[in-house]
């Protein structure tokens, strides 16, 4: 259940045959970010049928740092991963 306090603003793209989803954090006023409500998120995806376990969740932060989380092992740095421009530029140009 999410917590009342909790809000963001997000955009995502699915990529089903890496099983990868983007989560790009749009970094609005009064949001919260997405490191910070990921466990959250996933939760909402899974009614959407996308069970976290089942994806490497590839996040574009307010940090400008791009990194994957999987439950229960945190966070890294995401090596390896193909980026998408689109996300990565916004990302890079909304840093705080």
């Amino acid at each position: 259940m999410k917590p009342k306090h909790f809000h963001w603003e997000i955009a995502s793209r699915i990529i089903e045959e890496k099983k990868e989803i983007h989560i790009l954090d749009l970094n609005y006023p009064n949001t919260t970010s997405v490191t910070n409500a990921i466990v959250y998120i996933q939760e909402e995806f899974a009614k959407l049928g996308y069970q976290s376990e089942a994806y490497t969740w590839v996040l574009y932060g307010t940090d400008g740092i791009p990194s994957i989380y999987k439950r229960g092992e945190g966070f890294r740095y995401a090596h390896g991963v193909d980026l998408i421009p689109e996300f990565k530029e916004y990302m890079e140009s909304n840093k705080e």
